[in-house]
């Protein structure tokens, strides 16, 4: 397994002890800048003349939960609500972006739409000799 350092201008060091510093806070993920901890690691497997496989899916998992912690970080958290109160943000419409989907799709706003589909595709076979003269097994 191939030990990794990274150069930041607030840390040196491998990148598993850069995650354990940050999920101790005593590192301010903000001050981190991941794209350059991701460019330094291309460059590090471009410079390999092997490249192991478990060493870039550890590489992974602490890029991954990097992002997770900055990301949490960075985004503003929803406000904390009591149990059973609604989120204003919501206006009733939860049901509606369905209804709009099954609107638009020709199969699902026919219940029997896909038949009709499959019907009209077995017609066109049967036009051209290639179906089935006698009854259809997929109907017996």
């Amino acid at each position: 397994m191939t030990v990794y350092t990274v150069r930041l201008p607030v840390y040196e060091g491998p990148l598993d002890l850069l995650l354990e510093l940050i999920e101790r806070a005593e590192l301010d993920i903000t001050k981190i800048a991941l794209a350059q901890v991701t460019d330094q690691y291309l460059a590090h497997l471009r410079s390999v003349a092997e490249r192991d496989l478990a060493d870039l899916a550890s590489f992974l998992v602490v890029a991954t939960r990097l992002l997770q912690i900055k990301s949490e970080a960075l985004l503003p958290r929803p406000p904390e609500r009591e149990p059973g109160e609604e989120d204003p943000r919501r206006d009733g419409d939860e049901g509606r972006a369905e209804e709009v989907r099954d609107e638009d799709d020709p199969v699902r706003s026919r219940p029997s739409g896909e038949r009709v589909h499959a019907d009209a595709f077995r017609a066109d076979l049967q036009e051209e000799g290639h179906g089935q003269s006698e009854q259809d097994p997929a109907r017996a």
